[in-house]
């Protein structure tokens, strides 16, 4: 456990804690300070959703009281993302947080898939700054400025500012102080006073949902059933359906010019989303989608909103009551016609008997009426065969053998220092992944590499070889001991069928045979 870790700031990104913990402890080697919070050296530099959470706490330890939970809620961007996903996500999104597996995270929150992409660089708030350092001696990087859309600073409701810290480090595991960070330009915030209102209220808003709980009472089901109420209170439904065309109308006429210069993605290049979105919930969208719809509706603040969707009762299941059963004796007919039509074709599929066996009437029957004995006595799926002939695999094959050949008399006068392993072959050819992928193909390629893959046991012969060569070239005394440091072989690996090799390869190597070549090994 660590002696010392600074506590956060409120509002203050997990990872600004971090690169903090590193200037006060004067610790430039980002593998160092790694090695302190996480007791490993390969964990990556996230701003948004950082994983590792559990490890993480157990290194600082009673240095910082904060608990797994507390620094998902109040540090990180979870919140905001969390507070749209199902329950059944939600676990796994935490479940990946709290463990060692944080390479799915982004994956699982749709960050990855949507449109709408975080901010090339952080931003920062001039005024926040000034305060913080008037207050704390230092700056930090702050969570809600962070979020796509966000222009404006939600308490002093001012133009943002660019820094030159990336929102993803070129470094992946450098974390970048903002004490150490340029102001580089303040945003593009081409907006007339009238927009900046707008902004400046989905700021706030998007400052509140960060404070959402993650209590798994979001559901698809309530949010399609919300959107579909919130159409309906507004009369934009047309029966049972909703009318999208005025949707649209409504949404531009409240983000109008020049807001879509500001959002392109939002309002050019993803037209559909916001049909999508009051259509039935199969999939998360971001954020920021939902509170641009919000306030255009004149829905409440963000955390209100959010409370009403998660308190609407939960849809009744509808069961489906079968109201029609045929006779008997039209079900025997059908099911014999089949039968009958299947008994003649008996080596072609369901589409077949449709569509050339003029038996569409009959399926379609027994589909309706009696679709269990329909699966039962259908003949099987017939698994269509597709033949790519615009490769010639023999040529190729051929033409890869010879840069395999090349490959091997090329490595036969370099450095002894690696071994010629399959995956050694492969990634060293010309062609490496067609040789990966397709070896099944290239018989006279996968031959020569399985012949010539060297094993361990075979490298560290050669390595011994090498090295016995090299000793008696210096006129060094051929001891065993020197032989295994300079073959660079570990104590560990060391067995008695290569430690008699050793002593069988001073006789031969020792006594004039110029060639490390000897006979094949017994």
């Amino acid at each position: 456990m660590l002696p010392y870790f600074p506590n956060p700031y409120q509002d203050e990104l997990l990872y600004s804690v971090i690169a903090r913990y590193g200037v006060h402890c004067g610790i430039t080697s980002s593998k160092e300070l790694l090695r302190d919070l996480f007791h490993q050296t390969d964990i990556t530099a996230v701003v948004d959703f950082p994983g590792h959470l559990k490890t993480f706490c157990a290194c600082v330890g009673n240095a910082c009281s904060l608990s797994i939970e507390e620094w998902i809620q109040h540090h990180t961007l979870y919140p905001a993302f969390l507070a749209f996903a199902p329950a059944d996500r939600q676990k796994q999104i935490l479940k990946s947080a709290y463990g060692r597996n944080a390479g799915n995270i982004h994956t699982r929150l749709g960050v990855c898939a949507s449109f709408i992409k975080p901010p090339e660089y952080l931003r920062v708030c001039k005024q926040c700054q000034l305060e913080q350092r008037d207050r704390f001696g230092e700056v930090y990087w702050q969570r809600s400025l962070q979020m796509p859309g966000v222009i404006f600073c939600p308490h002093h409701e001012l133009p943002l500012h660019v820094s030159n810290t990336r929102y993803h480090p070129i470094g992946k595991f450098d974390f970048e102080a903002a004490e150490h960070t340029q102001i580089v330009a303040p945003l593009n915030c081409a907006a007339t006073r009238e927009n900046q209102k707008l902004f400046i209220l989905l700021a706030q808003n998007m400052h509140l949902l960060m404070h959402a709980s993650c209590d798994n009472k979001m559901s698809f089901k309530k949010l399609s059933q919300f959107y579909s109420e919130l159409a309906q209170r507004h009369d934009l439904r047309k029966g049972t359906r909703v009318d999208h065309i005025g949707v649209a109308n409504k949404f531009h006429a409240y983000w109008k010019e020049p807001c879509d210069q500001i959002l392109p993605n939002l309002f050019k290049f993803k037209p559909e989303w916001l049909k999508s979105l009051f259509r039935k919930h199969r999939k998360s969208f971001h954020p920021l989608c939902h509170l641009l719809v919000w306030q255009a509706f004149n829905m409440p603040d963000s955390l209100s909103t959010l409370h009403s969707i998660k308190s609407l009762p939960a849809p009744k299941k509808t069961q489906i009551v079968q109201t029609y059963l045929p006779p008997s004796h039209q079900v025997k007919k059908h099911r014999k016609e089949w039968a009958s039509i299947c008994k003649k074709n008996p080596t072609k599929g369901i589409k077949w008997l449709r569509h050339e066996g003029n038996a569409a009437g009959i399926y379609a029957w027994l589909y309706r009426n009696d679709r269990e004995w329909l699966q039962s006595n259908s003949p099987e799926r017939i698994k269509a065969t597709f033949f790519c002939n615009r490769v010639n695999w023999e040529q190729r094959d051929k033409s890869l053998l010879k840069n395999l050949l090349i490959l091997e008399a090329r490595a036969h006068v370099e450095s002894v220092n690696f071994r010629k392993s399959k995956a050694w072959y492969i990634k060293n050819s010309s062609t490496p992944s067609i040789l990966e992928k397709h070896r099944d193909k290239l018989p006279l390629c996968k031959k020569f590499i399985d012949s010539h893959a060297e094993s361990v046991e075979e490298f560290q012969r050669r390595r011994i070889e090498s090295a016995i060569c090299n000793l008696r070239a210096e006129n060094e005394e051929l001891q065993t001991w020197k032989i295994i440091r300079r073959a660079g072989i570990r104590k560990e690996f060391l067995s008695e069928t290569l430690l008699k090799f050793i002593d069988k390869s001073q006789g031969i190597l020792g006594n004039g045979s110029s060639s490390p070549n000897l006979p094949p090994h017994s």
